[in-house]
């Protein structure tokens, strides 16, 4: 007899990252503004509207190369929109165009990449129009709020209760049951497809998680094309990303990228820079 997998929640979760943080953990002390901003560029990362890679740069006073992160344009930036994710965008675009820097990318040392490096793109977003706090603030909860699922005092409606519970039984799948259920791709591609970016709330919650994390490194170690994933939201198909970009991302799995998020974020919440003007 085949087994059936546990029941996912009937409906997809299509909130971006950053609302479905302040959704869950709401605003204040015990939910750090910066956690929603690192998820929100974590969200566009995964959607394939920024691009992240690892880069030889030269130096600009002194002979030779260093190592850095360039955060670059990715295929999809053009298609992102709302108040949640498109200030960061236009952030990027911005500084993109006033002062791009070329490097040459890990994975192909015969081509040239170019972006924003991640710690002074993190750094300028921690000075812009009043830092992670008045984003969070102002455009996050505003989102929320025209959705009607935060009140003007942005505590969460009725409405906003009953989404926060569906939001958190998608991540419990994510903590939970999915450690059981690897194995079985139908379900897994049920799970990924309905989750959308309740699989990066759920590896904010335990980035730990080792059901999570292999994920990410079964779906790298199959043939390209074999088993492609994609956070199913904003009308996304299935056939998009690999799911380590995703899963990975949290903990720095993937050759060290993303844990130069962490270090950039870490770099970023003093509100220092390299006085490029950018802020």
């Amino acid at each position: 007899m085949t087994r059936r997998g546990p029941p996912l929640p009937y409906e997809r979760w299509e909130l971006t990252a950053p609302e479905s943080y302040v959704l869950r953990y709401g605003l204040g002390r015990d939910a750090p503004a910066i956690f929603a901003f690192k998820l929100a560029l974590m969200d566009l990362i995964a959607r394939g509207s920024l691009s992240l890679k690892g880069a030889w740069v030269r130096r600009r006073w002194a002979p030779g190369t260093r190592v850095t992160w360039l955060l670059g344009d990715g295929p999809r930036k053009a298609s992102v929109a709302g108040p949640a994710l498109a200030p960061i965008i236009a952030l990027h675009s911005g500084m993109l165009d006033r002062r791009p820097t070329a490097g040459v990318p890990f994975d192909d040392p015969t081509s040239e990449v170019s972006g924003v490096p991640l710690d002074r793109f993190v750094s300028a977003a921690a000075r812009r129009n009043g830092g992670y706090s008045a984003y969070v603030k102002r455009d996050v909860a505003g989102s929320l709020r025209d959705r009607r699922l935060l009140s003007e005092k942005n505590q969460r409606t009725v409405a906003g209760e009953r989404a926060r519970k569906r939001l958190d039984a998608w991540v419990e799948v994510g903590l939970g049951p999915l450690k059981n259920w690897l194995h079985d791709e139908t379900w897994l591609r049920s799970y990924l497809t309905g989750a959308g970016t309740a699989v990066l709330v759920a590896a904010f919650a335990n980035p730990g998680n080792a059901a999570l994390q292999s994920i990410g490194r079964a779906l790298a170690g199959n043939p390209p094309g074999d088993h492609r994933y994609a956070v199913a939201v904003d009308g996304w198909d299935t056939s998009g990303l690999d799911l380590a970009v995703i899963v990975d991302s949290l903990d720095g799995a993937i050759g060290g990228a993303f844990g130069a998020l962490d270090a950039a974020f870490l770099g970023g919440v003093g509100g220092g820079g390299d006085g490029d003007g950018d802020g």
